[in-house]
């Protein structure tokens, strides 16, 4: 079939297909590229507990604190948030808005219906998720269970603020549930 053409439609032809080449390269390396999906750890700098007794770390936010329980078996991670209204108690009680992420470990596991529940994996175990309850003017908690040698862990998000607010920290929660592991296996 070329060899029936015309020499100048072969060269034209030629010319045609570099200038698309050479056109497709300067795009390609030129146009401003999309949003590249960050690479950086958003928790680098954020504080490691380490809990040695149930052999487990998490990592938490520097603007979060640690409110010790009466037993290893948990540890609470809090934060007020100042900038939201304060939040009315019964009794008319105001207090600011508080965020509370909880790792709970039992002998049994807390999963009272399972149909609810949707499957995960932390720490490399498979878990479930779910909500549970609320109070009147908030929302329900998040709870993910995960076990690991005849002990469950209950990683929990709750908040006492308002129910349109409650869950403003849950990419918190998210992002500490991936940094959640086991050590000392």
């Amino acid at each position: 079939m070329i060899k029936n053409m015309p020499k100048t439609t072969i060269v034209a032809l030629f010319c045609l297909i570099g200038i698309i080449i050479i056109v497709g390269f300067l795009i390609w390396q030129f146009w401003p590229n999309s949003v590249a999906p960050s690479l950086t750890d958003e928790t680098a700098d954020w504080k490691t507990y380490t809990n040695q007794e149930y052999g487990f770390e998490i990592k938490y936010p520097l603007d979060w604190q640690i409110v010790s329980g009466t037993s290893s078996a948990y540890v609470e991670f809090s934060k007020d948030d100042k900038e939201q209204p304060e939040f009315i108690l019964p009794g008319d009680k105001k207090v600011p808005a508080n965020y509370e992420i909880r790792v709970d470990i039992d002998n049994i596991s807390n999963v009272k219906d399972y149909s609810d529940a949707k499957k995960v994996v932390i720490a490399g175990k498979n878990g479930l998720q779910w909500e549970e309850g609320a109070a009147p003017s908030s929302g329900p908690a998040t709870l993910t269970e995960i076990g690991n040698n005849n002990k469950f862990y209950i990683i929990s998000y709750s908040a006492s603020a308002n129910e349109d607010t409650h869950k403003k920290f849950i990419d918190i929660y998210d992002k500490m549930l991936s940094t959640f592991k086991f050590i000392n296996q």
